[in-house]
């Protein structure tokens, strides 16, 4: 009996990350493909324009961004194509769409109980190789964001305050709970202002692994042997 590679999923959003992951399209990184276009496109062009995360986006210009994605599709990042705005709804999208939220549940109650920065630091590298990556490149991004936030009007507090409640989220509870979002807003606007502190290690970790194609490889085997015999997503037998 051989296991074969993890089926290829068939869309981008909604998708678990674990199971994204597993795309063949995937296996060279370690960071989702959606999560670093969307991040390039407007850093290349938007990250100092206003209504970066505008949620007032016709449904019209984002949809057809979507269906291709989801097709497989790969979009075309050139000055001219593509909005900085629907990037940045695209982003958003895909998180809020994720069926597990980037910080987990196994790790909610940890993150909750993080009083200062040297307690995020010790719980963000406890996130799983693929969460972690995701994280870390999206706190990058949002502290390049908040940069420019004399001209774009998103400083640390503001993208918290977009981003958080995407980010942690108790398991079957809304977004908006009380009982999580001031502490979601706040964990993530630290991540802002402290990325160096947090995430240099993790950074430095992943250059390390996206250097070195056999530790890479690695990674994504060990990602793919854990999905097969944990039974978190599907896999095919067939015989060799």
């Amino acid at each position: 009996m051989y296991l074969t590679r993890l089926h290829c999923p068939s869309s981008v959003f909604g998708i678990p990350l674990n199971m994204l992951m597993g795309a063949p399209s995937e296996a060279c990184n370690l960071v989702p493909s959606i999560l670093k276009d969307c991040t390039m496109r407007i850093s290349l062009s938007g990250i100092s324009q206003l209504g970066l995360f505008s949620t007032f986006v016709p449904a019209d210009e984002v949809e057809p961004l979507r269906t291709r994605l989801n097709r497989g599709e790969a979009l075309s990042f050139s000055a001219e194509d593509h909005d900085h705005r629907q990037m940045g709804v695209l982003l958003l999208h895909w998180l809020r769409e994720l069926p597990e939220p980037l910080m987990t549940w196994d790790l909610y109650d940890e993150f909750m109980s993080a009083q200062n920065v040297a307690h995020m630091r010790r719980v963000v590298p406890k996130l799983p190789h693929f969460n972690r990556f995701a994280l870390q490149h999206l706190m990058a991004f949002l502290s390049q964001v908040a940069q420019h936030h004399v001209s774009n009007q998103l400083d640390a507090r503001s993208l918290g305050v977009v981003f958080g409640p995407l980010l942690l989220k108790k398991r079957n509870a809304n977004m908006f709970s009380c009982d999580t979002l001031p502490k979601a807003i706040a964990l993530t606007e630290a991540m802002i202002r402290h990325y160096p502190i947090i995430f240099q290690e993790i950074e430095d970790e992943r250059a390390k692994i996206e250097a070195d194609d056999v530790l890479l490889g690695a990674i994504h085997e060990a990602h793919h042997i854990d999905q097969v015999y944990t039974g978190r997503t599907v896999f095919t037998p067939t015989n060799r």
